[in-house]
């Protein structure tokens, strides 16, 4: 490899990874929910900006960087996500099974929907900010990497949402360095490794895998929907058969 090739290959990926906090930080998880209860939204907590910056150990320059990330924010994966429970209001609504709050809640879906509609699993405005925020963060940080006209690689899967996270990383560079030469691509050819699955893996994050039971004797003994369901539905057997 010639070392003195300044090249970065970017790479967006489709699945989400999802963080695992042990008992040991039962504590610590509690007081961030409380503080932020917008980080109980899971996979769908837009990524923070971090505030603090790694910099290059002291006697080492950089001269390389592979960066692999996945695709920014996006909309709900598919616009069922959203019709299917706009029906159950709707269902609610006409039955007349709705408390004032879901009536609220109602209308509220209805200006979600006028916005969303269509746009099931693209890239969000948020999404490409954030695309732009690691770009500029990477080019602010590790500046010696992008002097001159470096070459650079830029791969992504087939799906749109990660071309354009790509695209939107990518401009944000040349912004800074309008003389980066980044080649481009979303191919089959590069599917192996940027979106890579077993059988083996496959078969373990289905329903048949060996966590699931477990799963659902958690589930069963922890969740406790009735608070909810009450303060949106008025009728019990409603939410028994239809939600």
């Amino acid at each position: 490899m010639n070392f003195r090739l300044k090249r970065i290959v970017f790479s967006t990926i489709l699945f989400a990874a999802s963080a695992v906090h042990t008992s040991s930080y039962a504590q610590a998880t509690r007081e961030e929910i409380f503080d932020n209860i917008a980080v109980t939204g899971g996979v769908y907590y837009a990524y923070p900006a971090p505030g603090v910056q790694t910099k290059a150990p002291k006697g080492y320059e950089p001269f390389y960087i592979s960066h692999f990330g996945r695709h920014g924010s996006r909309w709900l994966i598919s616009d069922e996500e959203y019709i299917r429970v706009m029906e159950v209001f709707e269902k609610a609504h006409q039955a007349g099974k709705l408390t004032p709050l879901g009536e609220d809640v109602r209308k509220r879906l209805a200006i979600v929907w006028a916005d969303a509609e269509g746009r099931g699993g693209d890239l969000s405005p948020v999404g490409v900010d954030q695309q732009r925020g690691i770009a500029e963060r990477m080019y602010q940080a590790f500046p010696e990497v992008f002097k001159g006209a470096p070459e650079m690689s830029a791969c992504a899967t087939l799906v749109i949402r990660c071309v354009l996270s790509m695209d939107a990383f990518c401009e944000r560079l040349k912004e800074f360095n309008p003389q980066l030469k980044i080649e481009r691509e979303s191919s089959n050819k590069y599917m192996p490794y940027l979106n890579f699955h077993t059988q083996e893996a496959m078969k373990f994050t289905s329903h048949k895998g060996p966590w699931y039971e477990e799963f659902r004797k958690f589930e069963k003994s922890h969740v406790r929907p009735e608070r909810l369901m009450n303060s949106l539905f008025s009728d019990k057997e409603f939410v028994h058969k239809r939600v």
